[in-house]
C-alpha cells in the first residue's frame, strides 16, 4: 500500500467518524470535549492498523525469493531460475558443477546423476533451489532400421530345393512350405497366415505387419542349451566391408541366436538400439546367445528387453559393452564376461532388478559411471584375478559380499558407501590405501580382512559400519586417521601385531587392543 493511498484512507475515516459523532460547534463545550476524544482514540488506532498492514505489504513486496525453491530435470536438460521482484544484481552457485552448473544469467543445466543445490546472493542474502538430477531416460528409436539391408533373404534361395532343411529354423523360414502342401504337420500354427500364393522369400520382411500377440509368449523358446543359429533373414545389417554390425531383429522367435556369419562375413558387431524393444515390438526376447565374432555391443542395444533371462556370450571375441547396452532388462539373471573385455560404458547394466551375480572381467580397463546401479538383487560380485578395476557399487542395498584379488591395486574414494547390505569385505591385492569413506555406512558390515599391503586408512573409511565389532589390522599400516572409524558405535576392539601403529591408534582412540 503507497504513502498518497494511505493518506486518502486516512482522510476518508476521518470525515466518516466525524459525520457519525456529529460533532457541531455550536454544542456543549463538555460534550465536545467528550466526543473529540472519543474520536482521537478511534481515529489514532485505525491509523495505527493501517500504519502495520502498510509495513507488512511493503515488507511482502521487497522480500525477495527464487521462482522455484526445488526442481528436478534429467541429464542435459535445463531450466531458468529467477529471483523475484529484485532489480540488484545476483551472484549464482553451484553446490556440486558434477551435478548441475549455473550460468551467471540463472540457467540450471543437469550434468549427471545426483542431488546439489543452486544459490543465488543478493547482497548478503541468499536464496536456495535443490536440484535433483535424475538419468536422461532413452526412448526406442525407430530411425535405425536401414531399407536397403532388410533384403539379404535372396542369398538364401537355394533352401527351397531342400525343403527338409525348412524345419530346423525358426518359422521365418516357413513360406517356402508352398512346394509341399501336405506338409501341415511341420511348423506350428503360426504358418496359417502364409496362404498368400507368393513363394518369393523377400516378403519374409513384412513380417512385422503382422503383430500377432502370439509372438509374444516367450515360454516356448527358453528350454534347450544346443540351439540352432537364427537364419540371416531375421536380421537388419550394415556391411563395413571388414565384417558385418546388426542393426535391426525382424524375427518372430524370443529365443535369438545370432549367426558368426552372414553373406560370408563375420558378424563383428552389434549397434546402437538394434534389439531395443518398445510397447510397440512384436516380439518380447527372452534369450540371446552372442558369438565369439562379436568385438563390440553398442549403445541401448539391448535396452528395455524386459523379457530377456538368458545371456550366453560365446568364446573370447568381445571387447566393448555400450553404455546402457542392457539397460532395463528387468528378467535378466546373471552375466558371465569374457576375460577379453576392455571396457564397460556406463549404465551398462542399470535396472536389471533381477540380477543375482556377475563377474568383472580380468582384461578390464575401463568403467563407466554405475554400470550395475538399480539391480536391486545383486548380492555376488566375482571380480577374475587379473582385474586391476572395479566400477562402484556405491548405495547397492544387495550386495553381500566382495573379494578383490591380488591384482586389484586401487580402490575410489566412497565406492562401496552406503552398501547396507554388505557383510563381508576381503582385500587381498596390493592396495595400499583404504581410501576416504570407501566402505562408510556399511551398516551391516561385520567383516574386513585387509592384506599386509595396505599401509594407509583414509579419513571415514568405515564410517558408520555400526555392525562392526573388531577389525585386524596389518604391521604395514602405518597411518590412520583419527575419524576412519566414526560412529562405529559397536566397533571395541581393534586387533594388531604388538608394537605395531595399530596398538598405538587403539591406545589413543579408546579402543581395546588384542595382539594378533
Amino acid at each position: 500500500m503507497e504513502k498518497k493511498e494511505r493518506s486518502r484512507i486516512e482522510t476518508r475515516v476521518f470525515y466518516i467518524v466525524l459525520k457519525k459523532h456529529k460533532m457541531n460547534t455550536l454544542n456543549n463545550p463538555k460534550k465536545i470535549m467528550r466526543k473529540t476524544s472519543k474520536f482521537l482514540s478511534m481515529f489514532m488506532s485505525i491509523v495505527l492498523v493501517l500504519t502495520l498492514l502498510t509495513g507488512m505489504n511493503t515488507n511482502a513486496a521487497v522480500k525477495n525469493k527464487l521462482n522455484r525453491v526445488k526442481v528436478t530435470i534429467n541429464v542435459g536438460q535445463t531450466v531458468k531460475l529467477k529471483v523475484k521482484k529484485n532489480k540488484k544484481k545476483v551472484k549464482w552457485s553451484s553446490k556440486n558443477k558434477k551435478v548441475a552448473t549455473v550460468t551467471k544469467k540463472g540457467k540450471v543445466k543437469g550434468k549427471k546423476p545426483g542431488k546439489t543445490y543452486i544459490i543465488a546472493k543478493v547482497g548478503k542474502k541468499k536464496y536456495k533451489c535443490r536440484i535433483i538430477v535424475k538419468k536422461k531416460s532413452v526412448k526406442p528409436v525407430q530411425t535405425t532400421k536401414p531399407v536397403e539391408t532388410t533384403k539379404p533373404v535372396e542369398t538364401t534361395q537355394p533352401v527351397e530345393t531342400t525343403p527338409a532343411v525348412e524345419t530346423t529354423p525358426s518359422v521365418e523360414t516357413t513360406p517356402s512350405v508352398e512346394t509341399t502342401p501336405s506338409v501341415e504337420t511341420t511348423p506350428a500354427v503360426e504358418t496359417t497366415p502364409s496362404v498368400e500364393t507368393t513363394p518369393s522369400v523377400e516378403t519374409t520382411p513384412a513380417v512385422e505387419t503382422t503383430p500377432t500377440e502370439e509372438t509374444t509368449t516367450p515360454e516356448e523358446t527358453t528350454p534347450g542349451t544346443t540351439k540352432p543359429e537364427s537364419p540371416a533373414s531375421d536380421f537388419g545389417y550394415n556391411d563395413s566391408g571388414s565384417g558385418v554390425t546388426i542393426n535391426k531383429y525382424f524375427g518372430k522367435s524370443a529365443a535369438v541366436v545370432i549367426p558368426a556369419e552372414i553373406s560370408g562375413k563375420s558378424v563383428i558387431g552389434i549397434s546402437d538400439f538394434a534389439f531395443q524393444e518398445g510397447e510397440d515390438s512384436a516380439v518380447r526376447i527372452t534369450s540371446v546367445v552372442i558369438p565369439e565374432t562379436v568385438t563390440s555391443i553398442g549403445r541401448l542395444a539391448f535396452g528395455n528387453c524386459n523379457f530377456l533371462k538368458t545371456l550366453e556370450i560365446k568364446g573370447s571375441g568381445l571387447k566393448t559393452i555400450g553404455n546402457q547396452a542392457f539397460d532395463q532388462c528387468k528378467a535378466l539373471e546373471a552375466v558371465r564376461l569374457p576375460a577379453t573385455v576392455q571396457s564397460i560404458g556406463e549404465f551398462a547394466f542399470a535396472g536389471c532388478e533381477t540380477l543375482t551375480e556377475a563377474n568383472i572381467p580380468a582384461g578390464l580397463v575401463s568403467v563407466g559411471l554405475a554400470p550395475f546401479t538399480g539391480c536391486r538383487s545383486l548380492e555376488t560380485i566375482t571380480v577374475d584375478e587379473g582385474a586391476t578395476k572395479v566400477p562402484s557399487f556405491a548405495y547397492n542395498s544387495t550386495l553381500k559380499y566382495i573379494t578383490l584379488p591380488s591384482s586389484v591395486i586401487e580402490l575410489q574414494d566412497s565406492q562401496f558407501a552406503g552398501c547396507s547390505a554388505l557383510e563381508s569385505v576381503k582385500i587381498e591385492g596390493a592396495v595400499k590405501i583404504i581410501p576416504s569413506s570407501v566402505f562408510s555406512d556399511c551398516t551391516s558390515l561385520k567383516e574386513i580382512a585387509l592384506s599386509e599391503a595396505v599401509e594407509k586408512i583414509d579419513e571415514y573409511a568405515f564410517a558408520g559400519c555400526t555392525a562392526l565389532e573388531s577389525i585386524r589390522i596389518p604391521a604395514s599400516v602405518t597411518e590412520i586417521a583419527s575419524n576412519a572409524f566414526e560412529d562405529s558405535t559397536e566397533l571395541k576392539t581393534i586387533m594388531g601385531a604388538k608394537g605395531s601403529y595399530a596398538e598405538t591408534f587403539a591406545n589413543n582412540n579408546g579402543f581395546t587392543f588384542v595382539e594378533k
